[in-house]
């Protein structure tokens, strides 16, 4: 028993070379394809293969005349046939897509607005910090301007939280 339980057991038996290991695996190749060439002609060459063939062909246009006769019978029962309900599968997709598509762009577009009303109500609450800025230096003691200040920290707050983009948006629902 050796030594070590984990060690190689093949440890020092002598290892084939790349090209005895190339060779045998041409003439394993060799075997396979002889084998599946013997084996495919015995299945071409049998009687049963042969009756199967022969059977395959009336089966075929049996099942395109059984189509036929149900597509003229669900169309006089005024159904649906298979071809109506395909095309009519390929239209609701296309539509589906556009109205993903418009979806997408109007949540795009309402992610630009919200920028920009953001930006406005910045721009309005500036100005007006410096309305009574300069009021408060024409007329001498400083005014306090809370109402203002609130403002001004809500609209940090709201522009500080990222924008919703549109395929987050869609993955809630």
């Amino acid at each position: 028993m050796p030594s070590n339980p984990y060690a190689n057991p093949f440890a020092g038996a002598s290892t084939a070379t790349d090209g005895d290991f190339q060779k045998m695996q041409g003439d394993l190749y060799k075997t396979w394809e002889k084998s599946m060439g013997a084996w495919w002609d015995q299945v071409l060459e049998s009687p049963a293969f042969h009756e199967t063939i022969k059977t395959v062909g009336p089966m075929a246009q049996a099942r395109g005349q059984y189509r036929t006769a149900m597509d003229a019978a669900l169309r006089e029962l005024q159904l649906p046939t298979r071809d109506d309900v395909v095309r009519l599968t390929k239209i609701v997709t296309q539509v589906e897509d556009r109205l993903l598509a418009q979806e997408d762009l109007l949540l795009q577009v309402q992610d630009r607005l919200i920028s920009m009303e953001r930006e406005t109500l910045k721009a309005r609450i500036e100005a007006a910090e410096a309305r009574i800025a300069a009021q408060a230096s024409s007329q001498g003691p400083p005014v306090s301007t809370p109402p203002v200040a609130a403002a001004a920290a809500q609209l940090d707050a709201a522009t500080e939280a990222p924008a919703t983009s549109a395929s987050a948006r869609r993955g809630r629902r």
